[in-house]
């Protein structure tokens, strides 16, 4: 199997939003109120992503399994954690991923954590050593693909919207 971690292109565009919406649908079965409503993300925004130079996919095969962003802007949610603090790194900066979702149909599959390592390896390619996650307290599985990448939870953050308590993970390389 040939796996290809690579920025995402304008070709790319509708396969990421079949995998968001995918994302959606299984959220909502197991009662995580991630990515519902108004903390979803749509077509605007991947648009924006795919456009910055911040989106990412995983291919399998030739095929995308994969989605996220890499952001580096300063989150003012992530400014304000709590029951925990940050780790503190040499360099102030940070990167965060985001939008992380992989195909339904590719569960158990070994992508997610395939593509957070490439995600992680990108980031350390961008200069950035202090990466950060966050995800809803309910999404075990994105949970456990976190920690087993090798982050560790540092309290929680809120994110401006309902439903928008989140564990935070930090990892420091």
């Amino acid at each position: 199997m040939s796996l290809v971690f690579r920025k995402a292109t304008a070709n790319d565009f509708d396969k990421i939003m079949e995998i968001i919406e995918q994302a959606k649908v299984l959220l909502s079965e197991r009662r995580i109120p991630q990515w519902q409503g108004t903390d979803s993300p749509d077509d605007v925004l991947i648009h924006s992503d795919i456009e910055q130079g911040i989106a990412y996919v995983l291919e399998a095969d030739g095929e995308v399994v994969a989605t996220a962003a890499l952001t580096t802007e300063i989150d003012a949610a992530y400014e304000a954690i709590e029951e925990g603090q940050w780790l503190k790194s040499a360099d102030a900066r940070y990167i965060s991923l985001h939008r992380v979702a992989v195909d339904a149909t590719k569960k158990n599959s070994g992508y997610a954590r395939k593509f957070i390592g490439g995600l992680v390896n990108e980031s350390v390619n961008l200069g950035y050593h202090d990466i950060r996650i966050d995800t809803h307290p309910d999404n075990l599985a994105m949970q456990k693909v976190i920690k087993i990448s090798g982050f560790q939870y540092q309290g929680i953050v809120y994110l401006p919207h309902e439903n928008g308590k989140r564990y935070a993970y930090q990892m420091i390389i």
